[in-house]
């Protein structure tokens, strides 16, 4: 069975519970991705269900598309603001999907089968800071391939390990930003291996890095203090 089919008789199911509990599971859904799960109730567990299979479904699509990795690098950004117990989710503006977090955010031409943002929610304005950025780029820098990226991340990690919730920086060198690693690399896997980035022209050091690929999908990552 697919998990398309999957999902429409998990659906059946709670729309034929009774009334309060078909009430409290669309309730749930509403909060989505919120889990409910763990109360132990009929309505919880088949939301949690279907969460799940909309959550598989939108993976087999990603694969299929060849774009496993961006989805899930995408959802990294989406964490960003969900630990700070905050909305988030994809939402398109001029013809574009944009996927935003409180350090990063990208804009695609060709959307990833994301989480849509909550209905009725205002998100922060990231194409107004992403066209900001792009009027303010400077000096051009030598971005790693995702690959090397991966391994000096890695690396930091290992030799890192006695540090409570230690996270990986790259540097671009003497007068250029340092960032946090693994954020450049969520940024990489999304826009590809055409990406060029360059540092602020004003203040290198404190403002957004703006990255772009062949294709005039963009993005920007907001760089960390030098030695963090």
């Amino acid at each position: 069975m697919t998990t398309e089919k999957l999902i429409e008789k998990v659906n059946n199911i709670i729309v034929s519970l009774p009334e309060e509990d078909r009430k409290a599971a669309f309730y749930m859904l509403s909060k989505s991705p919120k889990r409910f799960g763990d109360t132990g109730t009929t309505p919880a567990l088949l939301t949690d269900l279907l969460k799940d299979l909309q959550e598989d479904l939108k993976n087999e699509a990603a694969k299929a598309s060849g774009k496993l990795s961006a989805k899930k690098a995408a959802e990294k950004i989406f964490k960003q603001l969900e630990k700070l117990d905050k909305s988030f989710g994809a939402y398109v503006s001029d013809g574009k999907q944009i996927i935003g977090g409180s350090c990063s955010c990208v804009r695609l031409s060709e959307p990833l089968p994301l989480q849509e943002y909550p209905a009725g929610e205002t998100p922060l304005n990231y194409v107004e800071i992403l066209n900001s950025t792009s009027k303010n780029s400077g000096e051009v820098l030598t971005l790693p391939s995702l690959a090397e990226l991966t391994a000096h991340n890695k690396t930091q990690k290992a030799l890192n390990k006695h540090i409570k919730k230690f996270s990986p920086t790259y540097d671009f060198g003497e007068g250029l930003p340092a960032v946090d690693g693994e954020k450049l690399a969520e940024v990489l896997a999304i826009l590809g291996s055409s990406t060029r980035a360059t540092a602020s022209l004003h203040s290198p050091l404190l403002k957004a890095i703006y990255f772009i690929n062949e294709s005039g999908d963009d993005a920007l990552l907001m760089p960390v203090r030098k030695g963090v």
